[in-house]
């Protein structure tokens, strides 16, 4: 089939009424989808950062008032412990899935389940700000896969596998959306 047969079936076909704020609506959406890319790629270089233990890396995407959350003790980590810890504990073979980004105005979650050896998973939410037009992390916690079966029941999201072409599946056109990969 050709491009232009599809294009032409797209167009004969009758198109329902929009109104004057679809375009405001769909304008917003394509922003959201620009900031999921965005929160994407930062969540990358992040989890680069953490297999070269690179804090060189890391550090420019990170807020002025980043903080990490030690998932098993509770404990908020001073910036010079979590910076020795990541320079002394390159995880190599660190990977990810279940990436999923919601992104609510001006705010992002970012949360991955993670794993650097056979059987050891660990789920991370990573909480991000814009400042500056820029997608900053100024929060993270770490923990054991099984330690945020509450977040995930509270926030069904977190694990929830969406194909990113359903990229607002379930928002109903809310400035929200939802994003798993």
């Amino acid at each position: 089939m050709r491009n232009a047969s599809i294009c032409e079936g797209i167009w004969a076909r009758p198109r329902p009424f929009r109104s004057a704020g679809h375009a405001q609506a769909q304008h917003h959406m394509e922003a959201i989808v620009d900031d999921v890319e965005a929160l994407g790629d930062r969540n990358l270089r992040f989890i680069e950062a953490c297999r070269q233990g690179s804090w060189e890396m890391l550090q420019p995407i990170l807020s002025p008032s980043f903080a990490y959350l030690d998932g098993a003790t509770g404990e908020v980590w001073e910036m010079d412990r979590y910076i020795k810890d990541l320079r002394e504990n390159p995880a190599p073979t660190l990977v990810i899935d279940q990436l999923a980004i919601h992104v609510d105005g001006d705010t992002a979650v970012a949360s991955a389940r993670t794993q650097s050896r056979p059987g050891q998973s660990n789920r991370y939410i990573d909480t991000y700000e814009r400042r500056g037009g820029e997608w900053l992390c100024a929060r993270v916690r770490v923990a054991a896969a099984g330690e945020l079966t509450v977040a995930t029941r509270v926030y069904g999201w977190l694990t929830t596998e969406i194909s990113p072409r359903w990229l607002c599946g379930g928002c109903g056109g809310s400035p929200r959306a939802t994003v798993a990969r």
